[in-house]
This record gives structure tokens, C-alpha cells and sequence, in this order.
């Protein structure tokens, strides 16, 4: 689904080159906050052992502890 819905942001080959520029941006930067949210989540992922505070920092919210 997600995969769908960035090739539909990103708009058909013979889209104008505005439309195809502005897909490839907001595509390109949700596959950046992605990444990085998934290396920010890698330590919880592995089940390494990391400080308190840093483990509280990434339970956003009261369900998850």
C-alpha cells in the first residue's frame, strides 16, 4: 500500500516535469524521515541495552511502556 500510494505522489513518466519534481521531493523526504526514524528505533529493534532516558526517548507514547 505505501508502495502505491508513493508511485501515485510521484505521478506517471509523461507527467510535467513540475509535477514529476515536486513527487520526487515529498517522496524523497518521506523515505529520509523513515530511515531515520527506523536508525533512531534500531537500539529498541535489537534489544540493546541503552540508558533509561534514551529507552523513555523513544516511548512516545504512555501505551508503549
Amino acid at each position: 500500500l505505501v508502495t502505491y500510494v508513493l508511485a501515485r505522489i510521484l505521478g506517471p513518466a509523461d507527467a510535467p516535469l513540475r509535477r514529476r519534481r515536486w513527487g520526487r521531493a515529498i517522496v524523497g523526504g518521506y523515505v529520509v524521515v523513515v530511515a531515520a526514524l527506523f536508525v533512531f528505533f534500531w537500539p529498541v529493534y535489537t534489544a540493546q541495552v541503552i540508558p533509561y532516558d534514551h529507552w523513555h526517548m523513544r516511548m512516545w507514547f504512555p501505551s508503549w511502556v
